[in-house]
C-alpha cells in the first residue's frame, strides 16, 4: 500500500513516516502546497493529512484531492479529537487519526481502511 502524508510539519511527517515504514508500508510526503501535484504524480492508496496547516484546512484539500484521486482513502489526522469527529462526517474523510498516533494505532487504522475499502 502506497501511502503519501501531507502535513506542514516536517517533525510530525518523519515520525509517522518512520513507524509506517516499519510496518512495511511505502510511504511519501509532502507540505499542502505540494499535495495535488504529489497525488496526481504518485498515486498513492492512502492519503493522512493533518487537520491544521498554515495555509489550508485538511478537510479542504481533501475535497480537492478528491478530484484528483476520487476514490482514494483519506484520513484526517490532528490531536484535536473533539474536531476531528466533526470533520469525519464529511463525505470526503474515509476515517480520522488521533494523533500523536503509536505504531500500533496506525496498523489498526491501515487495516480497518483497507478492509473497508476493499469491501466496496
Amino acid at each position: 500500500m502506497k501511502i503519501l502524508i501531507v502535513n506542514d510539519s516536517r517533525f510530525e511527517t518523519l515520525v509517522l513516516e518512520t513507524m509506517l515504514k516499519e510496518l512495511g508500508l511505502q510511504t511519501n510526503s509532502c507540505d499542502e502546497y505540494n499535495a495535488i501535484e504529489k497525488a496526481r504524480s504518485e498515486a498513492p492508496d492512502l492519503i493522512l493529512v493533518n487537520l491544521y496547516m498554515k495555509e489550508i484546512n485538511g478537510d479542504v484539500l481533501i475535497e480537492k484531492l478528491k478530484k484528483v484521486l476520487p476514490k482514494g482513502i483519506y484520513v484526517l489526522t490532528s490531536s484535536n479529537e473533539k474536531e476531528l469527529r466533526t470533520k469525519m462526517k464529511s463525505k470526503n474523510v474515509t476515517t480520522i487519526l488521533k494523533t500523536p498516533a503509536s505504531k500500533k494505532d496506525l496498523k489498526e487504522m491501515v487495516k480497518k481502511v483497507s478492509t473497508d475499502y476493499l469491501s466496496q
